[in-house]
């Protein structure tokens, strides 16, 4: 790697051709991007089920990826979801009944993805030095500029050559408690020519997972023939890549706990070395995550489930090993020196936008059926969607859009050695992980494809610029309740933590730099979360954090677009401020039971189309709209009360609401009395293309005489048996409601 902190030229795959590579989340789609080949779950052998919700699944390190991909989890009754249109977490159930014929050929649009900002083009400010801070801890620096230090605290990384790990030795009714990093060295320092030899070393140190650990999957690799030259020259290389710990990893390493924002990097030797012994299941204290341990809040390191044949997706484990053998392989030959950052940022919730009342306009968007994140998305900010638990499944079964990510860049595996899971307003961002294998298919057709050459150009700081945010998405089991104002900010704070640069003192570089996010359907699938509203969160957290976008939809022309469409017709009408979308999303989930056959594009197409005012559904909350069973309110509540009941003989008490509402507000208000804030802009009658979101429009100020007799109010604006506003006038009364600027009705005659 030259000094100058340059590689070389921008790099493609090495081998096969890179057009029919198939995207890390691209499976046999439906017509509305679901895909229906099943995940299955993993259960550790040491650890007992845990519940899905929250991002729990039945392996908390395991098979939470799924939510990233669009897949069910065909072990886990709750998470299955069969594909049908019937299906609830299905988006063909809540789908136009009139769709539009799509074409079938790829789609790219909106803006070209080289106008978009990228690494490192978009860095103009000059590196800081490296060195280590309060916030930056660097463990990169040559071996005999560190000074060797042992911490065995709960604070770092409990390493393996440590004199506090001790180990309970058992001979002839003999006990002795010896240090355990003797024993490690002794046993893989022993020639090792077949697998047999490999489990009897591993575990001489793992004795008491003798009975538990099972290594066949690893075993039936090693004898078919693919790697022939695992014994006698990859094997030694990494026996002694780990056996040089004590001299490679002279500092504690510190662990990125929850609500500690903190950075730490290492270089790719170190990274390397860990992995090794990671290879060698020597890490002491992470063998099980078990409730009330001490690591039960981190995933696991060992590879021991990895080498288990576990009757799941037992061929697409044997790829995934393929990939980290070819890992290897090629740093035991010819070991990178380049540097890894792994930071762990968090948001304060002072940080959060207010994305009611965010007036920055959402920004540049490029949109494709085609394409890859890693591929495609070189030089942006690449989204991994990830499992609370950093890595989901990859040392498991798993083997969706995180695990893959994961096994063909191994140097992120690493994360899970100093990574508690994330909180809700958390992120892990890893810049200068380097890909080292090519691969096909997704899933149960996984395969490795051979070696990768990565060239990507470097920074200052010799890291390849490469930067991968990890963001956990929400598990719904309820199609509906993503859209509540509780879950809608969680996610959007979540997304807008992993694209933002806030604190400037826990990532680094200092200065924020701003390149594009290359995302996808994030969150979607078995987890339930709907494709449309999570492309609208993450553009309007990307927005709101001073970013472009680049979408992927992994082959779904049609989701492509719907949003690409209503994208554009935001930014026809006026209406693309983020707080415009907030408030679409918010009139969608309280309309949701007018439109169940009707997606959240098309909702706001309709909305922004609409010809003619006052003839659309009740723009108020639900809980104070009127049912088609409804009585007429008394004559002492306001006219904009109504009643209804669900049987003759029973009738609530009438609901009452303000009608005082300003014909102007520049600033967003609470207009309503469930909380939720509404958007009002000045009427422009010079651009018709402007979208007025304001109540009045559809409710005008109402006369004293209407204001007298309520009555005659809701007889005339009474929704029909459709729950929409009967649109004839009573005599004397103007054809069409008035829009906001003009006069209120005057009295009529009585």
């Amino acid at each position: 790697m030259p000094e100058n902190g340059t590689c070389a030229s921008k790099r493609r795959s090495s081998s096969g051709d890179p057009a029919g590579d198939p995207p890390l989340n691209q499976m046999p789609f439906s017509e509305e991007g679901h895909v229906d080949a099943p995940v299955e779950s993993n259960i550790d052998n040491d650890d007992k089920s845990r519940d899905i919700s929250d991002n729990k699944v039945h392996d908390k390190s395991d098979e939470g990826n799924a939510m990233a991909s669009g897949l069910s989890n065909s072990d886990n009754p709750a998470e299955t979801r069969p594909h049908s249109p019937h299906d609830p977490y299905s988006d063909e159930s809540n789908t136009s009944p009139q769709l539009k014929e799509y074409t079938v050929e790829p789609v790219h649009l909106g803006t070209e993805l080289k106008s978009l900002s990228c690494i490192p083009s978009c860095i103009t400010h000059e590196f800081p030095r490296l060195q280590s801070d309060k916030y930056h801890t660097v463990l990169s620096l040559p071996p005999e500029f560190q000074e060797a230090k042992d911490k065995w605290d709960a604070n770092h990384v409990r390493m393996p050559h440590s004199k506090e790990s001790e180990y309970l030795v058992t001979q002839d009714d003999f006990k002795d408690i010896q240090v355990r990093w003797p024993l490690i060295d002794s046993s893989l320092s022993r020639e090792i020519k077949d697998i047999s030899q490999l489990v009897k070393a591993i575990l001489s140190y793992n004795a008491r997972f003798s009975d538990k650990w099972d290594f066949s999957l690893l075993h039936e690799l090693l004898v078919s023939g693919k790697v022939d030259d695992f014994f006698e020259d990859v094997l030694p290389g990494m026996v002694k890549l780990a056996l040089s710990l004590p001299d490679l990893c002279k500092q504690p390493i510190p662990l990125l706990k929850k609500g500690k924002g903190h950075s730490v990097t290492l270089s790719q030797e170190q990274i390397a070395c860990l992995l090794a012994n990671a290879f060698f299941c020597t890490f002491p204290r992470r063998n099980s995550q078990k409730k009330h341990t001490e690591y039960y809040n981190f995933p696991d390191i060992n590879f021991n489930r990895l080498f288990a044949d576990d009757f799941r997706r037992r061929d697409t484990k044997k790829e995934k090993l393929l990939c980290l053998l070819q890992y290897f392989r090629r740093v035991t030959s010819e070991m990178p020196t380049g540097r890894v950052t792994f930071c762990r940022h968090v948001m304060k919730e002072k940080n959060h936008p207010q994305w009611y009342k965010d007036k920055r306009r959402l920004s540049k968007l490029h949109i494709t059926s085609d394409g890859l994140i890693e591929r495609e998305g070189e030089g942006f900010l690449q989204v991994d969607f990830a499992n609370k638990f950093i890595g989901g499944g990859v040392l498991g079964s798993g083997c969706v859009q995180e695990e893959i990510r994961f096994v063909i860049c191994p140097e992120m595996i690493v994360s899970r050695l100093i990574t508690e899971a994330l909180d809700d307003n958390e992120c892990l961002i890893i810049t200068g992980c380097e890909q080292f294998s090519d691969y096909e298919g997704y899933g149960d057709s996984f395969q490795w494809k051979g070696p990768f050459t990565d060239n990507t150009t470097c920074d200052a700081w010799k890291r390849i610029c490469t930067e991968v945010v990890a963001i956990d998405a929400k598990t719904f089991h309820d199609k509906h309740s993503q859209f509540t104002e509780k879950n809608l900010h969680r996610e959007l704070n979540k997304a807008y933590c992993g694209f933002a640069r806030i604190s400037r003192k826990t990532i680094a570089p200092v200065k924020h730099h701003s390149a594009a996010v290359a995302t996808g359907n994030w969150g979607c699938g078995a987890f339930g979360g709907d494709h449309r509203l999570k492309a609208f969160i993450q553009l309007m957290a990307a927005s709101a954090a001073g970013r472009d976008a680049a979408y992927f939809t992994f082959g779904n022309v049609q989701l492509a677009e719907d949003i690409y469409e209503t994208y554009e017709l935001l930014k026809k009408k006026g209406a693309d401020k983020i707080c415009d979308v907030y408030t679409f999303i918010h009139k969608y989930r309280e309309h949701s039971h007018f439109y169940r056959q009707t997606n959240l594009c098309q909702f706001i197409q309709d909305e922004l189309n609409w010809k003619k005012q006052g003839t659309s559904v009740d723009a108020r909350p639900r809980n104070q709209q009127s049912k088609p069973n409804r009585t007429n309110a008394s004559s002492d509540s306001w006219p904009w009360s109504w009643t209804w009941n669900t049987s003759p003989e029973t009738q609530e008490e009438p609901r009452n609401i303000s009608p005082e509402t300003p014909d102007t507000q520049e600033e967003p208000m609470d207009t309503s009395s469930h909380g939720h804030p509404e958007v009002h802009q000045k009427h422009d009658t010079s651009s018709p293309n402007k979208f007025d979101l304001n109540y009045e429009t559809h409710f005008p100020k109402l006369s004293d005489q209407t204001k007298d007799n309520p009555s005659d109010y809701n007889n005339k604006h009474a929704n029909d048996d459709n729950g929409n506003l009967n649109e004839e006038p009573e005599k004397d009364e103007p054809s069409t409601i008035p829009v906001q600027d003009k006069p209120p009705m005057q009295e009529s005659a009585v």
